[in-house]
């Protein structure tokens, strides 16, 4: 005994876009010697059809009809699937029949692409740069090209630079349907001057031989100036203004001064006593002044040191200073002064 089948496919119409469907006939022809059923399935889509028949030897079935979905994410293009017949004499009596259809490119031109940065927010130092990563989605069923740019206001003042994911600087891209790839666009500041910066990524797409847009959401730059001298002083972690710190120390110097005449006008004078009138005296007296040439002082024992020799000689009695005296080592003549402690040896 022989079994097997031949497969014979008409399409109705084998185009439709994602998510719609396709349809046609088929009909089964018993290659076998012996009567036979055969299961009739697909692969590759889901579709509708008979389930089997029962066909004499040589004998063919009437046109089957057949109805199949296209997956909503079908890429556009040309496709294939197949329908099988297998015998139930035998299981490995199996005909396959491929079809081929077509999926229609269908996008929207307001959303070909998504278009995402990491962060919404970005601060640029005096003369520096920051860096974030912008991230593009082909939402289309067909693949796009294009370049990615930078556009909103303050952008003149920004030097932009893209590098791809491989690391290789350049702002294009080409996508399949539902890829996504990563980019990292560095800012360095081209001004000197404080500025507030508000940009949009933007792609210029090339999609099914048409050209569309597609845009980000804003990101705010905040680019730093020049650091200027501070105009005030910072107290506790609060920044005080320039006239408010003029006024704060203006009225320090005001309480300062109350202060002190407050303390002037409160502190009680202690009179002069009379023992404080001899103890004055008696500095006065034990001040010493500078000696002239050959010059010295007697101490309280009547004895004085030769200016010339250094000899320590002793005065003769009745003589009160100031009176001039000769030497009897060096025969210099010397004049007593005041009385005072005498030289040190």
């Amino acid at each position: 005994m022989t079994a097997g089948s031949d497969l014979f496919v008409y399409e109705n119409d084998a185009t439709s876009e994602a998510g719609g469907t396709i349809d046609g006939t088929l009909k089964v022809t018993n290659t076998g010697n012996s009567v036979d059923i055969f299961t009739l399935s697909s692969i590759g889509l889901d579709c509708d059809i008979e389930s089997s028949v029962l066909l004499q030897p040589g004998a063919s079935s009437s046109e089957l009809p057949w109805n199949c979905e296209i997956p909503s994410n079908a890429l556009a293009g040309t496709n294939a699937f197949s329908f099988r017949s297998v015998s139930n004499a035998r299981s490995n009596a199996i005909q396959n029949e491929v079809v081929v259809y077509t999926v229609d490119a269908t996008w929207n031109s307001s959303s070909v692409a998504a278009i995402s940065m990491d962060d919404e927010a970005l601060r640029i130092p005096y003369l520096g740069g920051s860096s974030t990563t912008v991230t593009i989605t082909n939402l289309a069923n067909i693949a796009i090209s294009g370049k990615l740019t930078m556009v909103g206001v303050g952008d003149g003042v920004l030097d932009i630079r893209w590098n791809n994911s491989l690391g290789e600087v350049t702002d294009a891209f080409a996508l399949e349907p539902g890829a996504s790839e990563i980019f990292v666009v560095r800012l360095n500041a081209l001004t000197m001057e404080s500025t507030d910066v508000e940009l949009r990524v933007r792609a210029l797409i090339q999609i099914d031989g048409s050209s569309v847009d597609a845009e980000s959401s804003s990101i705010e730059i905040d680019v730093l100036g020049e650091p200027k001298p501070p105009q005030g002083i910072e107290l506790l972690g609060v920044e005080i203004g320039k006239q408010t710190t003029l006024q704060l120390i203006a009225a320090g110097y005001v309480l300062f001064a109350l202060a002190l005449l407050v303390l002037r006008f409160r502190t009680p004078r202690i009179p002069a006593t009379e023992s404080d009138d001899e103890e004055d005296e008696e500095e006065e007296e034990t001040k010493q002044y500078a000696l002239g040439p050959n010059e010295c002082r007697m101490d309280t024992n009547r004895r004085i040191s030769c200016p010339s020799c250094d000899a320590r000689l002793a005065v003769p009695g009745g003589n009160e200073p100031p009176f001039r005296f000769t030497c009897p080592t060096c025969d210099s003549s010397i004049r007593v002064v005041e009385y005072g402690s005498a030289p040190k040896f």
